[in-house]
């Protein structure tokens, strides 16, 4: 039987999406590198190609969904007609919504271990792949509402990280829901997580 050769990217996406399973269904720590080269059925050189370690890979991993989220949010900003106020509302309200979209129950299990303080270093890798995508959107947005007199500030970029700063660090809330001893914990956990991201 002839070998079957895939295009690059398309490999690449196949790997990436075998690894997300197995960390969904078993936990980011619970994963080794042979755990990923075994389930992806190449070799070590083939792995090393595409993802040098198994933070570079969840960094893919983030930095695919993150271009989603993005997507999404760039569409929505697209189809709104407001002044700079209205659309940076648009752009936080979407980035709320398509992370709730694809923050389904298995993938905030996952999630607990990388929010760990031991895996300090991955969450560090994971927000910076994710403000490269929306600092520059977050500050173009602020720069343009500071030229229509709407914002007044002196640094827009400066702005923008506070905003995304603000938005990243509800990972200890998050940890509350997924740790809730019970639904209603749970529940009062989730309420407090939506009132800091509103």
């Amino acid at each position: 039987m002839p070998r079957v050769v895939k295009h690059p990217d398309i490999r690449r996406a196949e790997m990436l999406d075998r690894a997300l399973a197995l960390f969904l269904q078993h936990g980011y720590d619970n994963i080794s590198l042979n755990d990923l080269i075994a389930d992806a059925g190449i070799s070590k050189g083939a792995f090393y190609h595409w993802f040098p370690s198994k933070d570079a890979l969840i960094a893919a991993l983030v930095e695919r969904s993150a271009r989603q989220a993005l997507a999404a949010v760039e569409e929505a900003l697209a189809e709104c007609d407001g002044n700079a106020l209205d659309r940076l509302n648009t752009v936080l309200q979407s980035g709320i919504d398509a992370n709730m979209k694809s923050g389904g129950s298995e993938q905030l299990a996952a999630m607990v271990s990388v929010l760990s303080p031991d895996n300090a270093h991955l969450y560090g890798r994971i927000l910076a792949v994710e403000e490269a995508l929306y600092r520059p959107l977050l500050t173009q947005l602020i720069a343009k509402g500071v030229e229509e007199g709407i914002f007044d500030t002196f640094d827009p970029e400066g702005v923008a990280d506070m905003i995304y700063g603000l938005a990243a660090r509800t990972n200890s809330k998050i940890l509350d829901v997924l740790r809730a001893a019970d639904e209603s914990a749970r529940d009062h956990a989730i309420d407090v997580l939506t009132t800091r991201f509103t």
